[in-house]
């Protein structure tokens, strides 16, 4: 009899590891369903016409529901969304059919402000963490917390910004998932997020600046729940072998890159905890790094200039 539960209990294990699939959910952002352009002239339902130098949110606290009613929760409780960096790596989970997920637009409450229960302040997280100091910045400061969503644009007297910020500015989103099979190891979620839906009711030229919790920088975060700003992409039922690479990708222990904006000068790739992988200059690398590292797991890689700002980051799994 104990032979045969030991059997059963090996068995068991094999089937949970030959489950666990790599999840990514990609919120990729669209304006009138094209893919959001920044910098060039978008023009809204309303007729409005403008140009985005910033949009960024926050998602947190990602619930997964799958595999017949299952919970699962990824690794990290808070990520941050840009217009060019918007795929999130959720973890190594043993998932096989995706039912539902739900995420937080916002950062919660115990970790944004100095009351919450594992709140910390801004300058203790290393460079890469999402609730370090960004740019433009998303935070406020401890008394109001970290801002859920940022955006901004135009130029001259047309300039814009709405930085919402505040108690209960969070919002909760909930979608049910068409999953795309990337992989027998791989499994994405394709999202779209509508820029123009988000900023409904909203006459952004005239607006001005807009920072707080006032009447429009609520109706902003509202519309996350009445105007369907979260939506499952139209490409998501297509079953791929491919995923479009970004121009800054790793494959077996080499670091590849292409079309870096001109003044790149280094990269850099760092653990969740901040510390130094690899630190290679640009300039002798001719688009291909090795990587020497018995690093697993999530990184982050940081494309810097000679003054050591940030022009590109990217969230990357390392198998």
């Amino acid at each position: 009899m104990s032979k045969f539960i030991f059997t059963l209990f090996i068995t068991s294990t094999l089937i949970n590891t030959w489950a666990q699939k790599n999840i990514f959910l990609n919120i990729k952002p669209v304006f009138n369903a094209v893919s959001l352009q920044m910098g060039t002239t978008l023009t809204h339902g309303s007729g409005e016409s403008y140009a985005l130098d910033h949009f960024d949110y926050y998602v947190s606290d990602v619930i997964i529901t799958h595999d017949g009613g299952q919970v699962s929760n990824p690794l990290d409780d808070v990520y941050i969304v840009e217009p060019d960096n918007h795929t999130l790596y959720l973890g190594f989970l043993s998932i096989e059919n995706i039912e539902q997920v739900e995420f937080t637009i916002g950062v919660p409450d115990r970790l944004n402000t100095q009351q919450g229960t594992e709140s910390a302040d801004i300058s203790t997280y290393p460079e890469t963490h999402p609730l370090s100091f960004q740019l433009p910045s998303m935070y406020w400061g401890w008394q109001f917390g970290y801002m859920p969503m940022i955006i901004g644009g135009g130029e001259g007297a047309s300039y814009f910004e709405v930085h919402s910020v505040g108690a209960h500015m969070q919002r909760q989103v909930s979608l049910s998932v068409i999953q795309s099979d990337v992989s027998e190891t791989q499994i994405n979620m394709e999202l779209e997020c509508h820029v123009d839906r988000w900023v409904n009711g909203l006459e952004l030229v005239s607006s001005g600046i807009l920072h707080g919790a006032s009447a429009m920088n609520q109706l902003i975060m509202d519309n996350v729940l009445t105007e369907d700003v979260f939506t499952i992409s139209q490409s998501a039922s297509i079953l791929s072998n491919h995923v479009d690479q970004p121009n800054i990708y790793m494959n077996d222990n080499q670091l590849y890159y292409s079309e870096l904006p001109a003044t790149s000068s280094t990269i850099l790739i760092l653990d969740q905890l901040g510390r130094q992988i690899l630190h290679s200059d640009i300039s002798t690398s001719n688009g291909m790094i090795k990587v020497n590292s018995n690093h697993s797991g999530p990184a982050f890689i940081l494309c810097k200039d000679d003054l050591g700002f940030v022009l590109e980051k990217r969230t990357i799994f390392i198998p």
